[in-house]
């Protein structure tokens, strides 16, 4: 009977295991590789920290105007070893807006790291989706190689066939054999591409990848020419950082020219003294305001710090104009290079239409005399040639208007839905 029960459960076990083997993987949509990037990708997860930080920073900073408190205790050269010491609790009532300018400087820092999360957000959104074109497009690829191997197998075998009949020449079999072999390398390079392109996707996603869902054709659907350059200006991040930045060094040129002001403060102390001996404690409590200021240097290094400042603002002002300019080029780019793929893959399309009827008829041709086993080589080479060309504009087309995307603030629209 045990015998028989385990027999069971062995059997149980090894249907089980066929039954997952052989239940299918869900393929991986662009959707899907996005958040995942966004989840497991630690380059994201490292500027998050780096905001943690300025948020504590930012803590730090508005905690200034609660009050302070400070204890010295002491029984230095004391061979009594009698203790004496001082506590003091000091509340800042007027810092001629320092602690405000403190705080500004903080959110305004907290701001640009902000930002910066954002923006290493979408330029790993960005290499994402460009990673997932890529793919698709050698897949694309691969299937024209492998149809093309399959035509030059046929042929191979038709000429091999001829030859046998004494129709053909040993010349036009290896002729035959040779375009063969050329068609299997571009097939093997192309599988080289394909696995490159795996692991760089493996790399952002840090999923392991095995199959690629094919984009969505609703990510062709972009914006009138004439509203990218706006919706890239308002969706830029880039840009609104290095605009944080500016308000930042605003701040800093007010913290500076404010660093030499007092401090006026509501100050109590108490002193003690505790003796060993015979002698009586010692207790004083003091209460009052204390006016505090510093000028270090003669005020020149405040004047320094003031300089510096303005500085850092005209660069951040010049750091702006050419992040803008920067911006229109790039869009201006990705315009032309869009208009220029739409008509490649128009033209390609016409093109392998023309030379699929031609091989065709070249082969008839070929049959009853009229063209040479090279011209029929020749054309199958041209149109595996002009099929390869078409894939890739093809997909340099959806790749250009998946950068479109990520620049408009499609992508991080697309994820922030799915993520609700």
């Amino acid at each position: 009977m045990t015998i028989l029960l385990r027999s069971a459960a062995i059997l149980l076990t090894l249907s089980a295991g066929t039954l997952l083997a052989a239940a299918p993987v869900a393929a991986l949509t662009l959707e899907n590789a996005l958040q995942a990037t966004l989840a497991n990708n630690p380059a994201l997860a490292g500027k998050q920290a780096e905001y943690a930080a300025a948020q504590g920073s930012l803590s730090s900073a508005k905690s200034q105007r609660l009050p302070s408190l400070s204890v010295a205790m002491n029984n230095v050269d004391n061979q009594d070893h009698n203790t004496q010491g001082t506590v003091v609790l000091r509340q800042p009532l007027w810092a001629f807006g320092k602690i405000s300018q403190s705080i500004d400087q903080a959110e305004a820092n907290s701001a640009v790291e902000r930002l910066g999360v954002d923006q290493v957000r979408r330029e790993l959104l960005t290499r994402t989706a460009v990673s997932f074109a890529r793919i698709e497009g050698i897949v694309a690829r691969q299937r024209v190689a492998r149809q093309n191997v399959a035509e030059h197998e046929r042929l191979y075998e038709q000429i091999q066939r001829r030859q046998e009949g004494q129709l053909a020449s040993d010349a036009d079999v290896r002729l035959a054999y040779s375009r063969l072999l050329q068609a299997k390398a571009t097939l093997q390079r192309l599988h080289g591409e394909y696995r490159i392109a795996l692991s760089d996707l493996e790399r952002l996603t840090l999923l392991p990848v095995t199959e690629l869902a094919p984009v969505s054709a609703e990510y062709l659907l972009l914006p009138q020419e004439q509203d990218l350059w706006q919706l890239a200006l308002a969706n830029s991040i880039d840009l609104a950082q290095k605009q944080a930045a500016l308000e930042a060094a605003d701040v800093a040129i007010r913290q500076a020219k404010s660093a030499s002001l007092p401090t006026l403060y509501l100050q109590a102390e108490h002193d003690f003294y505790e003796s060993k001996n015979n002698f009586a404690d010692l207790n004083e409590d003091r209460a009052g305001l204390v006016l505090e200021a510093s000028l270090d240097g003669a005020g020149f290094t405040s004047l320094g710090q003031v300089r510096s400042a303005v500085a850092r603002r005209s660069a951040a002002e010049q750091d702006i104009d050419v992040t803008r300019n920067e911006l229109r080029y790039r869009v201006e780019q990705l315009k032309s290079n869009l208009r220029l793929q739409n008509q490649l893959v128009e033209a390609l399309s016409a093109t392998v239409t023309a030379l699929e009827g031609t091989a065709e008829s070249f082969l008839r041709q070929y049959e009853t005399g009229r063209k040479s086993w090279l011209d029929l080589l020749n054309t199958q080479r041209e149109l595996q040639q002009q099929q390869l060309e078409l894939e890739q504009s093809v997909n340099e087309r959806l790749t250009i208007a998946l950068q479109i995307n990520a620049l408009i603030g499609g992508l991080d629209a697309i994820v922030a839905e799915r993520e609700q």
